[in-house]
């Protein structure tokens, strides 16, 4: 009898947690804002993120609202290869520290080829958000006009993404969106010392 007791509530107990490890995993994937995708991965993803600016506040119709989900796609899909490319650059630029030291001709060369895939990541968004504006009516622009800068700055930096193996340096929550420092011979003192000490 006690046997069976003991393997009862041992049943009960394996029951219990595969039901809680299940809400767990519900939870975990329901997410709100979960998305795997670099650039523009929070635009649509949930009530407050950046997309939900352009289709509540703008109020999108159906054709703008269809024809915004093909621009996004499409932006998505011509950033993920600039990005690509620019971290196979990136990885050409360093494995010199792996085996023999690049020539500095190789490395600025390398370093030239990188910054160009940045500046063109950032000229393909600017022309992203140029066909998004002008797909507008009239009465739509000044509200994107005031929406544009908020959604600029809850986008990653580019052309750094979740999954790129670049850690930024900073306070947690930091998330490394810091103004420049001010320009040589214009600091009053010595500068402030590092975080954390």
């Amino acid at each position: 009898m006690e046997v069976k007791s003991g393997s009862k509530i041992w049943g009960w107990l394996v029951a219990f947690l595969v039901v809680c490890n299940i809400a767990l995993l519900a939870t975990i994937w329901m997410k709100p804002g979960r998305s795997n995708i670099p650039g523009l991965a929070g635009m649509n993803a949930h009530p407050g993120g950046p997309g939900a600016n352009f289709n509540a506040q703008l109020s999108f119709t159906k054709e703008q609202n269809d024809k915004f989900i093909q621009m996004r796609a499409d932006q998505r899909q011509r950033i993920d290869s600039l990005k690509k490319l620019a971290r196979e650059t990136r990885e050409q630029f360093f494995s010199g520290l792996k085996g023999s030291p690049q020539t500095q001709a190789r490395l600025d060369s390398l370093g030239s080829v990188l910054g160009n895939y940045h500046k063109l990541i950032e000229m393909q968004t600017y022309e992203h958000f140029r066909q998004v504006k002008e797909m507008l009516t009239d009465a739509q622009k000044p509200l994107f006009d005031s929406i544009i800068s908020d959604v600029l700055k809850s986008m990653p930096e580019q052309p750094r993404y979740k999954g790129d193996g670049i850690r930024r340096q900073g306070p947690p929550g930091d998330r490394g969106h810091r103004p420049p420092p001010p320009p040589p011979g214009e600091m009053d003192g010595p500068p402030p010392p590092p975080p954390g000490e």
